[in-house]
């Protein structure tokens, strides 16, 4: 996938390696992540998921988070109030 899980630099962004453009530095496993996280982000949208840009693992369905990248009037679900 191209950095660890949990990577929190700009190497685990989504667009990292669509973003790419020093040639010289593209290998074949940057090709290789990129790849795998075009088919994680195309088969988790295609299920209605949103895509966290700056976590290539990191995908919301229904949140705050997941409207906001939509552009959904509203979330789906809200969060808890403690008993």
């Amino acid at each position: 996938m191209g950095s660890l899980f949990d990577d929190a630099s700009p190497l685990a962004h989504t667009d990292r390696f669509e973003t790419e453009t020093d040639d010289a530095a593209f290998s074949f496993s940057n090709e290789e992540a990129r790849a795998n996280r075009r088919l994680l982000y195309w088969l988790m949208v295609d299920a209605g998921f949103a895509s966290n840009p700056s976590e290539w693992w990191h995908f919301s369905f229904g949140d705050q988070m997941w409207a906001k990248l939509r552009n959904e009037a509203e979330a789906l679900y809200a969060g808890a109030e403690a008993p």
